[in-house]
């Protein structure tokens, strides 16, 4: 049985990927597949997910291309086999950290 995924996007994150994609408009291309795999397997290995420490405990991050990080969690969804990623921040490695 496979999980279903649905993705929300916090107000922090929607200025944040305004932000992001206003100084070079290719990545949004980079994001929005970036999501799509998120979607699939967030523990896809082309994402490189990985466990978060310090200020950022409990969440995950992800890269989105070389210099693109993608902060998320995931919680459980209103039923069974579902889940939701939420999303927390986007940006350059020093943005997010």
């Amino acid at each position: 049985m496979s999980v279903v995924r649905t993705i929300r996007i916090t107000p922090r994150n929607e200025r944040a990927y305004r932000r992001y994609v206003r100084r070079d408009r290719k990545r949004r291309q980079c994001v929005a597949d970036t999501l799509a795999t998120l979607l699939a397997n967030p523990w896809d290995q082309s994402l490189e997910t990985h466990r978060l420490k310090g200020a950022h405990e409990g969440e995950l991050s992800c890269s989105c291309g070389y210099d693109c990080r993608i902060i998320f969690t995931i919680e459980p969804g209103s039923r069974p086999r579902f889940e939701e990623i939420v999303l927390q921040d986007v940006g350059t490695h020093d943005e997010v950290y």
